[in-house]
């Protein structure tokens, strides 16, 4: 989801959700905007991999969600590292309606 550009975001959601049976469950794992890396910014291009990350924030996924999926958990976890900081990334569980 986050390397998805946030005006394309909706489509996206819409074609999981033809492919996902009623009471479907689906785990999003995201970047952060907390993560030191992306300092609370909209996005942040890596010029090495020629890729733009957009980073969440836990509201987003009501937000982006909410019309096709109950938000049954979202998590802060740590996974992985840049140095000797830990990376910030959001999992969010839910489940078709």
């Amino acid at each position: 989801l986050h390397n998805i550009e946030p005006k394309k975001r909706a489509e996206y959601i819409k074609n999981i959700c033809s492919v996902l049976n009623k009471n479907g469950k689906l785990l999003v794992c995201s970047f952060s905007k907390d993560d030191l890396l992306f300092q609370g910014r909209e996005s942040l291009y890596f010029q090495d991999l020629d890729n733009t990350v957009y980073p969440l924030e836990e509201k987003d996924f009501q937000k982006l969600f909410g019309k096709y999926f109950k938000i049954e958990k979202t998590e802060k976890v740590y996974m992985g590292r840049k140095g000797k900081r830990k990376r910030e990334r959001w999992l969010c569980l839910m489940e078709k309606k």
